[in-house]
């Protein structure tokens, strides 16, 4: 038995109130047939509807945080001196944007090892040359065409050693090398003209400037940390959801909306981890996005759109609510009985069922409300 009071009248200075008691009618309701204001429905030609087969497909909203699936702090083995600093943190970078200009003295030394080993190796090949042709003019001795080899092969490893130091230091600089085509600048140039050339630091890939401590004419010790880039073009999204709806996140698409702009997410990957601060479970998704500029610690909305299912249309106004619980009023031939039904969200009008109805019923379609309560009147009672 529900009860409920409420104020009824107030005279003069006296407050009266009065209970009004509510029989549990709605247990009758789900089991039998409505009393007597029925035949005054029919009477009425209540409207109905059969429910309309289709699929409805639920959608979710959460807030997610972006966050960078990688970022490079950028570092050089040797010392450095700045000569130009072309870009300020948080500006964008696209991969190969130089991002600092740098005077770097062991860069210069190690192309002249580098090249000095290469004139030893070539010196090294022409006198093995030399040998062998002596050798077959019977002028020196295998022995000496031996020690000619030996001599060749040290001169190939002291390059091959030296060549390693410079595409080391040039993998710093971020710069791709290409060991021929260097050779010839260096065979044709000078190493100090080359290696300014090459002492310009470059954006390993898209993203920003998140960190640049270092200063215009700064000297600068070798393992420091010159310059970071975050990401932007593939990032992660991590939402906070309760534990209930950990289920309903794992199947279907998920989006990420940022300035109007529609994103397909990819995930979640893994089941996910409880964070005990805000007591949700933290699902980490994926997304790459080249024009979408987004920025770590930037907030967006992420949408789920859960897989189709199959369910039964009927209009709002079919559907009825009483203590959180949905009920639609079927008829049969001229009684009318309500059922409990369980729902999803309305759209346009119409709300979608997932059981308690099927297409066959004669579902009312106006009035649902109005026939289901109207009994309930007769059960009121003024208590003094």
């Amino acid at each position: 038995m529900i009860i409920v009071s409420t104020r009824f009248l107030q005279l003069k200075h006296h407050a009266w109130f009065v209970s009004v008691v509510i029989a549990s009618h709605f247990f009758l309701l789900g089991l039998g047939i409505f009393s007597g204001s029925a035949q005054a429905a029919q009477d009425k030609k209540t409207p109905t509807i059969q429910a309309e087969p289709g699929t409805w497909q639920a959608t979710f909203k959460a807030t997610g945080k972006i966050l960078p699936q990688w970022q490079s702090t950028l570092t050089l083995p040797f010392p450095v001196r700045v000569l130009k600093l072309p870009v300020e943190p948080g500006n964008a970078v696209m991969a190969g944007d130089t991002l600092a200009i740098l005077q770097s003295p062991a860069l210069e030394q190690h192309l002249i090892v580098w090249r000095d080993a290469r004139r030893l190796r070539s010196t090294a090949q022409r006198h093995l040359k030399l040998l062998q042709q002596a050798n077959q003019e019977q002028a020196v001795t295998r022995t000496a065409v031996s020690l000619g080899q030996q001599t060749l092969r040290d001169a190939e490893l002291r390059e091959d050693q030296a060549w390693a130091q410079v595409a080391d230091d040039l993998f710093h600089l971020q710069h791709t090398a290409n060991q021929s085509q260097l050779a010839e600048k260096l065979d044709h140039g000078n190493p100090q003209a080359l290696a300014q050339s090459l002492s310009h630091l470059l954006a390993p890939f898209k993203g920003i400037v998140s960190n640049r401590p270092i200063a215009l004419g700064q000297q600068i010790p070798s393992d420091t940390v010159l310059i970071t880039v975050t990401a932007t073009e593939s990032v992660y999204i991590d939402i906070g959801i309760p534990e209930a709806d950990l289920e309903l996140w794992q199947d279907g698409s998920n989006y990420l909306f940022s300035q109007k702009t529609k994103l397909p997410l990819q995930g979640p990957l893994g089941p996910g981890r409880y964070a005990a601060d805000s007591g949700l479970w933290i699902l980490r998704f994926t997304t790459t996005a080249p024009n979408a500029n987004l920025q770590a610690g930037q907030w967006v909305t992420v949408q789920h759109h859960a897989p189709p299912k199959p369910v039964l249309w009927v209009p709002a106004e079919a559907v009825v609510m009483r203590n959180l619980q949905a009920w639609c009023v079927l008829q049969s031939g001229e009684r009318f009985r309500a059922v409990p039904v369980s729902i999803g969200q309305a759209e346009h009008g119409r709300i979608p069922v997932f059981s308690g109805i099927t297409p066959e019923d004669r579902i009312v379609a106006e009035g649902a409300y109005e026939l289901l309560y109207q009994d309930l009147k007769q059960l009121i009672k003024f208590v003094d």
